[in-house]
């Protein structure tokens, strides 16, 4: 999209680890590859009490976008995500703007400069990640045009990510499951250590979302070993009285004291309410800090509303076709696949046909055992992902398990096959492979 320098440096945030890759394993863990401390000089200079680091397994884009955008209805807000869908600009925006091209180039060449500085070992595997070299840009720019906070996406998970070396006081963890395995842990604890360690020393307040028993045992121990006060679903935020369309969902969200009737979320889905009320708890949290006992006005609550009306994101249950219906959504376990089909037998839909292209590490059996329930056919996909590979032949996989289901490599061959049964054709994708559907989708525009 951009071209010339701007590539360049795109290209140079990766060069590291492409030049450590034939030095490394593949299945190494997180523990072993990553090197987080290479970068990590860089970030000291930066006040803990901007920052707000978001990390979990699912609903960390919805819930980072989320409060940025109520924080900007006040305060000049930085938001970093990962990944991009269409633009890799839009990693890094200030108040709903991304980074300039001209902006992006020049502290990018500064960046790549200072990490050839610190000579990693790239012949043993070692290298300066390009999640580091996002999140050094990425504050420099919003040190540069003096943001009064920063929302900052976490990668995988938190202990190993150097976006987790950025000073903060503020944590926020969504909903985890078993994902990643190879990079974070074999089991959900393992998974849930990981993902803990984004409450540092520094940080004052973590909110959490709904969690397994035993994740939120950990996430509670760890927050009380760091002196961090816990702030989760019924203690602190609660969305209530969830109606659910393709187009949002409309929810009575309360934190704290306050209550919020009939607050429409333009991401649809009922655990975007959820992630409303925990953002809504991290500003209301943020404003009593400087001016406390704060209640919003009229005024304000209109700001509120209008933020949670606002909120876009590529690939969450977004419509993306009429003709026939087609949904996109970046489904990729069991619960999310549950969310999903409550959303579509709220919208009448209870036949569909469902391509699924998720790569091998997502809950793939999961998601398919859920959406059998409403599928005419299902089609399985891949995507060409160098790091996010679907080797499995899934529709085969169901096939001899008595579902009607077929591979198909090619994504918009499989479209044109869905489309010949004249149901809604409903795609569930990786984040990652959200550009993939919107490229090779043929006559489908994101819209």
């Amino acid at each position: 999209m951009h071209g010339g320098e701007a590539d360049r440096i795109y290209d140079g945030i990766y060069g590291s680890y492409l030049r450590a890759k034939p030095y490394f394993k593949e299945d190494d863990p997180d523990s072993i590859r990553r090197s987080p401390q290479l970068l990590s000089g860089y970030f000291g200079e930066y006040e803990a009490k901007k920052n707000l680091l978001v990390t979990g397994s699912k609903g960390k884009g919805s819930i980072a976008r989320m409060t940025a955008a109520l924080l900007s209805a006040r305060y000049k807000t930085g938001l970093m995500i990962s990944p991009h869908v269409s633009d890799y600009l839009e990693r890094i925006s200030i108040g709903g703007k991304n980074i300039s091209e001209e902006a992006f180039v020049r502290i990018g060449k500064q960046a790549l400069a200072d990490a050839v500085r610190l000579e990693p070992e790239e012949k043993n595997g070692e290298y300066i990640s390009p999640t580091g070299l996002w999140a050094l840009i990425g504050m420099r720019y919003f040190s540069e045009k003096k943001t009064g906070f920063n929302v900052l996406e976490c990668g995988k998970g938190a202990k190993y990510d150097d976006v987790n070396r950025i000073p903060h006081e503020t944590a926020v963890i969504g909903t985890i499951f078993l994902e990643h395995q190879k990079e974070l842990g074999d089991t959900i604890e393992e998974i849930a250590r990981d993902k803990a360690s984004v409450i540092t020393r520094q940080v004052k307040r973590v909110y959490v979302m709904d969690q397994k028993p035993v994740v939120m045992d950990i996430i509670a121990e760890r927050a009380g070993e760091m002196g961090a006060e816990l702030c989760c679903p019924g203690k602190g935020f609660l969305a209530k009285n969830l109606r659910r369309a393709l187009n949002g969902v409309t929810a009575d969200i309360y934190v704290r004291e306050l209550e919020l009737k009939d607050v429409f979320i333009s991401l649809a889905g009922g655990y975007q309410a959820g992630h409303a009320a925990l953002a809504l708890a991290v500003f209301v949290d943020h404003i009593r800090e400087k001016y406390p006992g704060w209640k919003p006005d009229e005024i304000e609550g209109n700001r509120i509303r209008s933020a949670f009306n606002t909120v876009r994101i590529p690939g969450r249950m977004e419509v993306i076709g009429d003709d026939p219906l087609c949904v996109i959504d970046s489904c990729i376990n069991r619960e999310s696949a549950g969310e999903l089909m409550a959303t579509l037998s709220d919208a009448g839909i209870d036949r569909a046909v469902t391509i699924i292209c998720l790569p091998d590490d997502k809950d793939v059996c999961g998601v398919a055992d859920i959406m059998a329930k409403i599928s005419e056919v299902m089609i399985f996909t891949k995507a060409n992902h160098p790091h996010y590979p679907t080797k499995t032949d899934w529709g085969k996989v169901f096939n001899e398990r008595g579902i009607r289901a077929f591979d198909e490599a090619d994504m918009q061959i499989a479209y044109q096959k869905g489309i010949e049964f004249g149901l809604p054709i409903i795609v569930l994708v990786a984040n990652t492979f959200v550009d993939f559907v919107e490229k090779n989708i043929e006559n489908v525009k994101f819209f």
